[in-house]
């Protein structure tokens, strides 16, 4: 029995691995519903959710390392600090809501 408020944010957009809804959708499923919450960000992609890249990374990593690029590619048009500032509202939101019950 899960007793501890879970917040799972998971990227919208499909890189190759397996989608959302045989991951983190699987998880939050299979979650208490009053213990959790789950968060779609549609425009993010896996590595979203990592530190922002230098300016000219991607040219420098496939230089490197062919295909490797994608580590600094998100889903949509907007920028990955936008995307994490909105997983920071997420994440503020749910802190709240748990630490006022």
């Amino acid at each position: 029995m899960v007793h501890t408020p879970i917040l799972v944010i998971a990227a919208g957009v499909d890189v190759g691995d397996a989608p959302a809804d045989l991951e983190s959708e699987y998880l939050a499923n299979n979650l208490p519903k009053d213990k959790s919450r789950y968060v779609i960000i549609d425009d993010a992609m896996h590595f979203s959710f990592i530190q922002n890249c230098k300016p000219n990374a991607i040219v420098l990593i496939e230089k490197d390392a062919p295909g490797k690029g994608i580590v600094c590619k998100d889903g949509g048009k907007r920028s990955r600090e936008k995307i994490h500032n909105e997983i920071l509202k997420h994440i503020i939101i749910f802190f709240q809501q748990t630490f006022s019950e």
